[in-house]
Parts: structure tokens; sequence; C-alpha cells
């Protein structure tokens, strides 16, 4: 099961542990996501590996926009929805590099002291992009060389997931929700995937886009990005100038 309520720490290689780990925005879930975690999942399973996965909201602690718009629960959620049956531990993220270490140190405490430790990095491959999280490797070695155990770190890429032909994207989802919301689209073909927190998907995306005026909704659903305030332009355009 996902998000366990109790973990069986016992699964875990006594001798050779490997620590399998996941970070994502995830906002929302999507395909994508979900083929990523199910390879990670089948791949620690047969190391005897309990994957994290990480959920974060994005750069400004939690703040819900446009692009981050879900809370960490609804995410939990449909995530739990989707991995049933997989066992994976799914918590949210606050400092990756102290999460994926206090998560070893969990193991080991739980476990026994193992021969070695090997982190695994899973990482969809989206536009190529696998490699945006290598530098956490280098910072694991340096977390973990207080310790006598000895360690490495790697990444793990898995080709991203397509849906009509066009690889999957949070921003897709957010779009085609922003599109319902103003009567050019519907929602509905999600519902097959989310199941019953669909509305929650689409309502805390529109929630978020309520506050915004039309242009910038119809912005966003053209270009997948939030428009830039006057204000913020012009304050960039002093600076320049300075």
């Amino acid at each position: 099961m996902a998000a366990l309520e109790s973990i069986p720490y016992s699964f875990f290689d006594p001798t050779r542990l490997v620590i399998y780990f996941f970070i994502g925005r995830m906002n929302p879930p999507h395909p994508g996501h979900e083929a990523v975690l199910k390879q990670m999942i089948a791949l620690a399973s047969s190391e005897r590996s309990i994957p994290l996965v990480l959920v974060g909201s994005g750069p400004n602690r939690g703040e819900r926009t446009l692009n981050d718009p879900l809370t960490f629960t609804t995410k939990r959620r449909v995530l739990q929805h989707r991995l049933s049956g997989g066992l994976c531990e799914i918590r949210e993220k606050t400092e990756p590099i102290r999460d994926v270490i206090e998560w070893a140190h969990e193991v080991v405490r739980n476990r026994g002291i193992p021969e070695s430790i090997e982190f695994k990095l899973v990482a969809g491959d989206k536009d190529g992009n696998a490699t945006k999280l290598d530098w956490i490797h280098k910072s694991i070695m340096k977390q973990m060389e207080s310790t006598s155990i000895p360690c490495r770190s790697s990444t793990i890429a898995i080709p991203a997931q397509k849906m009509e032909g066009v690889e999957m994207s949070a921003t897709r989802v957010r779009q085609d929700a922003l599109k319902a919301l103003l009567g050019d689209g519907s929602f509905d073909k999600y519902t097959g995937y989310y199941g019953p927190h669909t509305p929650n998907v689409y309502g805390e995306i529109v929630e978020v886009a309520s506050i915004l005026a039309k242009e910038d909704i119809i912005h966003y659903i053209e270009t997948g990005d939030l428009k830039k305030s006057k204000s913020k332009s012009k304050s960039k355009s002093k600076k320049k100038n300075a």
C-alpha cells in the first residue's frame, strides 16, 4: 500500500541497504508520474527496499499558485489511489537532502547497521531533464561522511509517459482545468484517472485561478506561464538601467 501506516522495516535487506527515492512537485500527479513511480516500486522491491516519494509544493514554501495549486493532502490521496497495492512511503518534502538522509537513518535505526548504503534517485526523463537533480548526490555523500558506512549515490532515468502522442505534464492538466473553467473544454476526460479525487484536483486548480483576471487565465492556457505583473517588470527594468 502507498503511504504506509506502519512501515515494515524488516522488508529491507539487512546487509546492503538501498534507498530509492523520488522528488517532485506533482501539481497534480499524472500518468507520467505514475509510470515512473510504479517502475521505481518494482525496482525497489527487487532489491528489498521501500522507496521514498517526496512530494513538494514548489519554491515558495507551500504557497499555492497557478503553477502549484494542489495541497499535499490531495496529492497524497491521488497517489494512494493510483499506487494502491504498491509498497512505498509518501511524505511531504521539506528539505530534500535532509528528508532522504533522515529516511536512511530511520531505516538503519529500525533495521540495523548495514555493510553499505546505496542511494538511488529515480527521475522521469521528461524533455531530457533527468539529470537536473544530480547535484543531490554530492550533497548526500557529504552528509554521510560522518558515518563509517560505505555509500554511493546515482540517478536512474525513466522515459517520460506520453498521452495522445505528447509527453504528459502537470501544466497540461492545469491548462485543461482552466479551459473547463472558461467553458472551452471539459475536465471529464480525467475522471477515469483521478476517480473520486477528480473534484478536488479540479476544484483546487480553479480555486487559485478564481482570484485572477480572465486575461491572465487565458494567458496561462495559451503559454503555460504566469503573467508577470507590470510592477515587477518595471522594477526589473529599473535595476537593469541602474
